[in-house]
């Protein structure tokens, strides 16, 4: 919600006028308490890239990591690097009864890791979007439009 609005309804609802400052700290504490933080969601990727495998053998899921030396602690950290992830029945069932055309695109993730979201679609007999895969790199590039199509 942009401020405007947000502010129009703090006055309407409560009969108060808030300073800007406060309006942007308190729509930041809503979202992160709506969404979580990211850093908690990049964690927790392990987590679902296992469930993904174990609840079905067919799905793929590749998480790369490489390693970054923090010149201001000294330490080496691990960084996110490539994502790749499909699902076994939306491959079989695109096998089965959709167009063999795909559809390959990607866009830019816009938080505060950036990024970009790689997709490969197909069309089923009802003209509706069939996910086939997904990719998250970290630039789009020849050599990342490589790695992903060769997943």
């Amino acid at each position: 919600m942009p401020l405007q609005k947000f502010e129009e309804k703090v006055q309407l609802e409560y009969n108060l006028i808030p300073s800007r400052s406060k309006l942007g700290r308190a729509r930041r504490a809503s979202v992160k308490h709506i969404r979580g933080e990211d850093d908690d969601q990049y964690k927790m990727l392990w987590d679902y890239g296992e469930e993904l495998r174990q609840k079905n053998p067919g799905n793929k899921f590749y998480l790369c990591i490489k390693e970054i030396f923090d010149e201001k602690t000294k330490e080496t950290k691990e960084h996110f690097s490539t994502l790749y992830w499909s699902l076994d029945a939306c491959k079989r069932g695109w096998l089965m009864g959709c167009r063999p055309i795909i559809f390959v695109d990607g866009c830019h993730i816009k938080t505060r890791y950036k990024g970009n979201l790689l997709t490969v679609v197909g069309i089923d007999p009802n003209d509706c979007i069939s996910p086939l895969a997904f990719g998250i790199v970290e630039v789009e590039s020849t050599s990342s439009w490589e790695w992903f199509l060769a997943s």
